[in-house]
């Protein structure tokens, strides 16, 4: 992403946002800013475990539907210029 083009949106950002990547990414579709989406893969995990547990993981999803529909609201009534 072009650094011009985020700069616009990180503002509206929380300054401790769990998922960035992901509202930033939906600031762009949203906006119609130039996206192109590229797969990717992960190696599984080699050694170790997962340090978040299932319930860290549910809290983080509820916190992100909240934020999300706070965002949408935001975007229902900001027009950002290109």
């Amino acid at each position: 992403m072009r650094t011009d083009s985020v700069k616009k949106y990180l503002y509206k950002l929380p300054k401790n946002y769990n998922i960035p990547n992901i509202m930033i990414t939906t600031y762009f579709a949203h906006y119609r800013e130039k996206l192109t989406f590229k797969e990717i893969s992960f190696k599984p995990r080699q050694a170790g475990t997962n340090s978040i547990n299932v319930v860290k993981i549910v809290k983080i999803g509820w916190q992100a539907l909240s934020d999300f529909a706070r965002f949408k609201k935001d975007m229902k009534y900001t027009k950002i210029s290109k």
